[in-house]
């Protein structure tokens, strides 16, 4: 049986809002609870930074000291499983304020980069931002897929900023009129080749989340996503290679007609509602925040079967646009799951149910 993920502890100094705040913690749900304004989204961004990853917010290095006063910030936390305890310490360092990336220690030790975090707290997590999902462009959909995708598959991230970087040194030399068909060969081989391969990463979690969605048997809607764009309409008739031709072939042919018209960068996400058999972008508030609990849910269903540990699942202002029966519904399918997830919400009696059960602890800020 797959055993859970859990915090044991966590301390948050100087961060955000909380000049220091510690938790000790059991492998049981933690909600947290209190009027806006007092941390609680603070709390789980934290938590979501113990990943590679600029965190639930997506936020800069300078958003994160407290009060935005120029000091040093820290989370540290006591992570534990049945195959390892380990503590993580991530923050900025305390002898360059200035510096862009924070620095990640595991038991003490400095690691090289943030990619020493990966495996060791899968997380999924859900915020109001993205209940605007479907009113939005699609760059905030991709950003929640690639999100997704990461928690499988942690190369896609170096992909995604390898890909990001090309495109970009492409456009400069493009509009710059620097015409180095060396430079620009080098850079569109490398478009098209982690352009494929994050395509490729894509699909194939979509695939394995519709599979999952379509299994479970829940209280939420039953979702299906599909990933849409030039690369995902070439890799479903061709194989990989020939489509990392073809697209740095029109890479070449299109230099100096636009530079941005196709790409890992213009695919979009389309989620439908499977029983009224319409995209979700046409539901109510209500419904859309529905479907995308059932794909977190099914995110972390299969994320426990893939790594054979249960996630963290991380959802934030979950009682809001949930009736009584769906929110009592939702804790019941955590509870399944048996992970440690974290709830926040503005009243305590929105928990009552969870809290009554007994295996939840709350905390009031």
């Amino acid at each position: 049986m797959f055993q859970p993920v859990y915090l044991e502890t966590l301390t948050l100094t100087a961060f955000r809002n909380h000049a220091l705040q510690k938790f000790a913690l059991s492998p049981a749900m933690v909600v947290l609870w209190g009027e806006n304004g007092v941390g609680k989204t603070n709390v789980l961004e934290a938590v979501s930074l113990l990943s590679a990853g600029r965190g639930l917010r997506y936020a800069k290095m300078t958003d994160f000291p407290h009060n935005h006063t120029p000091q040093p910030w820290a989370i540290t936390a006591d992570v534990c499983h049945e195959d390892y305890t380990v503590r993580i310490g991530t923050g900025n360092n305390p002898d360059d304020l200035s510096a862009t990336k924070r620095i990640v220690r595991l038991d003490g030790e400095t690691q090289a980069s943030q990619t020493a975090l990966e495996d060791l707290v899968p997380m999924v997590w859900l915020t109001p931002k993205m209940d605007r999902l479907f009113l939005e462009g699609s760059t905030e959909r991709r950003k929640f897929l690639d999100r997704l995708v990461y928690s499988f598959y942690p190369e896609h991230l170096q992909s995604l900023k390898r890909y990001e970087h090309a495109l970009k040194e492409r456009q400069r030399l493009l509009y710059q009129g620097i015409q180095d068909p060396h430079w620009l060969n080098s850079l569109e081989q490398q478009m098209s080749t982690h352009g494929v391969a994050i395509t490729a990463s894509r699909l194939a979690v979509v695939e394995m989340l519709n599979s999952y969605c379509a299994q479970r048997d829940s209280s939420f809607p039953i979702a299906r996503l599909s990933c849409v764009g030039a690369l995902e309409t070439g890799l479903s008739t061709k194989p990989a290679v020939a489509v990392e031709e073809e697209f740095a072939a029109l890479l070449k042919r299109t230099r100096f007609a636009d530079a941005e018209t196709i790409g890992a960068h213009k695919s979009d996400l389309i989620l439908h509602h499977v029983g009224k058999n319409t995209e979700v972008k046409h539901c109510s508030t209500g419904e859309q925040k529905a479907v995308l609990i059932a794909v977190i849910l099914s995110c972390a269903t299969a994320l426990a079967a893939r790594k054979n540990k249960i996630p963290l699942v991380l959802l934030d202002e979950i009682a809001a646009h949930l009736d009584v029966k769906r929110r009592d519904a939702l804790f019941a399918e955590l509870l399944a799951l048996r992970c440690q997830a974290w709830l926040t919400g503005t009243e305590q009696n929105h928990f009552e149910s969870l809290i009554a059960h007994g295996n939840c602890q709350d905390f009031g800020l």
